[in-house]
């Protein structure tokens, strides 16, 4: 009888933690702006640390600073918002299979063509627009003019044009992503290159 009652108390109790958890605790959502501004945020800082590592700077070369470490903006031919990074070694103007970035973690290319068809080599994470709803990229600040790119040289500092050489930024970079249900900044700092979020707004 008093095991009887042992397994009557475990089930009632089995069943008002399961009426607490379903009640109670808070369903954790996923927060798909953060994630894309994170992301973002991160391969803009792999972006600059392959610029360090590779050094592309040479004397006997003139035009060496176009092949600079980049982050593209683009737009999808069929809509959307997408992001590249490469360096063009050759200078031949295009991201070729060999100067494009992997990602850190899973070393797929941090690249995707205008059609924003992904291949199995491919990172899906640079259409913003697919992954996480990000409806539009606003460039702003010291790093944009009627470009949509910048790039970082050896010593770290971003550069806001490759066509002459010496284009250091010098004020404030700013990238707002804008979703349904909000947006996010992430600011670069001039000389240092320093990326961050700096605010998420929910509308």
């Amino acid at each position: 009888m008093k095991n009887a009652f042992t397994l009557l108390e475990l089930v009632f109790v089995i069943v008002v933690v399961g009426i607490l958890a379903a009640v109670v605790i808070p369903r954790v959502e996923r927060d798909t702006l953060y994630e894309a501004a994170e992301q973002l945020v991160s391969h803009i800082r792999h972006t600059q640390h392959l610029a360090l590592n590779d050094n592309l700077y040479r004397d006997d070369n003139e035009t060496w600073y176009k092949a600079m470490w980049r982050m593209s903006f683009r737009n999808c031919t069929g809509g959307g918002k997408y992001y590249i990074v490469f360096s063009d070694r050759n200078q031949g103007g295009n991201a070729d299979y060999n100067e494009r970035a992997r990602d850190p973690l899973t070393r797929r290319q941090l690249y995707v063509n205008n059609d924003c068809n992904q291949e199995n080599y491919t990172y899906n994470g640079v259409i913003l627009s697919e992954k996480y709803g990000i409806e539009d990229i606003i460039l702003g600040g010291g790093c944009f003019g009627s470009n949509h790119y910048f790039a970082f040289d050896q010593l770290g500092r971003p550069h806001y044009d490759l066509v002459t050489p010496h284009h250091v930024v010098t004020s404030e970079c700013t990238i707002r992503l804008i979703a349904a249900g909000g947006e996010a900044l992430i600011t670069i700092q001039p000389e240092t290159g320093y990326t961050r979020i700096a605010s998420i707004t929910d509308y």
